[in-house]
């Protein structure tokens, strides 16, 4: 069978079946969670699920089943990347209370800043000691910066369980969402100077510097006016007798999510983290005078944001 025939016979279709499955799965184990076992993280167990499934596969027929996962095992990254973490993002930093903001600002810049660039280079001094690859500078603080960001679904769950103050969660909740994007700040910074090392670019420290400050500076300034510009749309969207108008705000949302992360990674090649948690707090800043319906907004963005971790878990267990 020709190169030719084999893509003929991959029906994109198929990519369906996993997502339905995989979001049945994670129905039946959310009731279930949250009726028999409060304390187990729901995305452990789903990691686990994706685990079963990937074998399954291996050791079975699944039929139409086996060949969506298998093309879901196939995703490119960078598409991984662009549909799910906007919604994720998004979402948690529109929920965000300002006043806790305020007060739990200062911190988690300082853990997520500062933070990030001391757990980076402890991590990458480790890496260099302990690893016996022998790896060099640039490729030991890459991993570094790989590792050093948190996942804090787990430690907030934990936080409401054991009955832990707003604050205390809002610093948790803020500090993992900036440090999400000075993460991925610190990766290209350091994985850029590993291509360097390696040849493959042809670059110095001055452009890695402007680099940073760009990132750094223009993100947060982007995000910004997209938080702006849906805010205004809020505004045009605000009569309270016309039920169209909560349809429009909350297609706002999304198109601010999304754009936001798409053009400020793909066209102006900054930081698509920072510039979507940007425009997220600007909304919870300045648009929930202006928003009709809390409750159905607040709705929609925990379906999506449940969607979109059941799924990244369940592929990272196949994978």
């Amino acid at each position: 069978m020709t190169v030719s025939e084999e893509v003929k016979d991959v029906e994109p279709e198929m990519v369906l079946c996993f997502m339905f499955v995989g979001l049945t799965i994670g129905s039946i184990t959310t009731y279930c969670l949250s009726r028999y076992a409060r304390s187990i993280p729901y995305t452990v167990v789903l990691f686990v699920w994706g685990i079963i499934l990937s074998q399954l596969s291996i050791q079975l027929d699944l039929a139409l089943l086996g060949e969506s996962i298998e093309q879901w095992q196939r995703i490119d990254p960078h598409l991984l990347l662009f549909v799910f973490l906007p919604a994720l993002l998004f979402g948690e930093a529109m929920s965000l209370n300002i006043h806790h903001l305020k007060l739990t600002f200062p911190s988690a810049l300082l853990l997520a800043g500062p933070g990030s660039i001391y757990g980076t280079m402890v991590l990458g001094s480790l890496v260099k000691v302990i690893v016996p690859y022998g790896w060099g500078w640039g490729m030991c603080l890459t991993f570094g910066s790989i590792l050093c960001a948190t996942d804090p679904v787990a430690v907030v769950a934990v936080l409401k369980e054991v009955g832990a103050t707003p604050r205390i969660t809002m610093l948790v909740t803020l500090e993992a969402l900036m440090n999400d994007g000075a993460a991925l700040v610190l990766y290209n910074l350091f994985y850029s100077r590993l291509l360097i090392e390696q040849g493959a670019i042809d670059s110095d420290a001055l452009s890695i510097a402007l680099y940073f400050i760009k990132v750094i500076v223009i993100s947060p300034l982007l995000g910004v006016a997209f938080g702006l510009a849906t805010v205004g749309g809020f505004a045009l969207t605000n009569q309270s007798t016309n039920h169209i108008d909560i349809i429009i705000q909350q297609a706002l949302t999304l198109t601010c999510a999304y754009l936001s992360f798409f053009i400020a990674e793909y066209l102006v090649g900054v930081s698509g983290v920072l510039c979507c948690c940007s425009a997220g707090v600007v909304i919870s800043w300045l648009g929930p005078s202006l928003i009709l319906e809390h409750g159905t907004m607040h709705s929609v963005w925990s379906t999506f944001e449940w969607i979109g971790n059941t799924l990244i878990f369940l592929l990272a267990g196949l994978i």
